[in-house]
């Protein structure tokens, strides 16, 4: 189980997260609700380590998610809304390089069941990532943090760049990671994207918490809506 407790933020003392808390348990798939610049990103990032938080903390099954990671780093997959992928590197390559950083074997990168062969990149395995679309970058991304077979899956803006093929078979993929008792964190901000494709919903509104709940329970009425992701 993920737990965040009191997790806040600032940046140049413009408060980010107040105080946020939530938990996840295994096979949940939690959308974070919000509009630009609510804190969804942010929150993201310090459940990935990328950030820390300035109080708080985040456990994994009871204990500092950094004192698990530091035993266990393949527990957690992190797709950030920007891809950080090396400009002059061809899509294998940067699949063989990340796998090498994962220790796994540079073999078998685009196997039958990889995610990569899932996310069609072996058609373009041989294409530098410059050339690369926005949605085709997403994909690299993707298929790295699956690489590792992580139990934790953090997605930012993941699935709206993805073609409709693409998205349909990465949804198949996490109903069935979600089944196995893998536990995915989604942000975005089209609300109607993630009551459809999370059981349960934490709406953030200017660094707080302002819904947590089953995404069934989320406000039907736009209007109502609307005032709870508005302040």
């Amino acid at each position: 189980m993920l737990e965040a407790r009191g997790v806040s933020k600032a940046f140049n003392r413009i408060p980010i997260l107040d105080k946020v808390d939530f938990r996840l348990e295994p096979g949940q798939r939690l959308g974070v609700a919000g509009h630009n610049g609510s804190g969804k990103s942010t929150l993201l990032s310090i459940v990935a380590q990328v950030l820390a938080p300035d109080s708080g903390d985040v456990l994994y099954d009871g204990e500092p998610l950094s004192v698990k990671r530091s035993r266990e780093a393949a527990i957690l997959g992190f797709v950030p809304q920007d891809n950080s992928l090396l400009d002059d590197l061809t899509v294998k390559e940067t699949l063989v390089f990340w796998r090498k950083i994962y220790g796994l074997p540079a073999n078998g990168v685009f196997s039958p069941s990889s995610p990569a062969a899932m996310l069609g990149l072996d058609e373009i395995a041989g294409k530098r990532i410059a050339l690369l679309s926005g949605g085709m970058q997403k994909r690299v991304s993707i298929a790295i943090a699956l690489q590792r077979q992580p139990r934790l899956l953090l997605l930012d803006e993941a699935l709206s760049p993805l073609d409709r093929r693409y998205r349909l078979a990465l949804e198949e993929y996490m109903a069935d990671f979600c089944r196995q008792g893998g536990s995915i964190i989604y942000c975005s901000h089209e609300t109607a994207e993630l009551a459809a494709f999370c059981n349960r919903i934490l709406v953030l509104r200017r660094g707080r918490k302002a819904f947590d709940g089953p995404s069934g329970d989320l406000p039907a009425d736009t209007g109502a809506l609307d005032a709870l992701l508005n302040p």
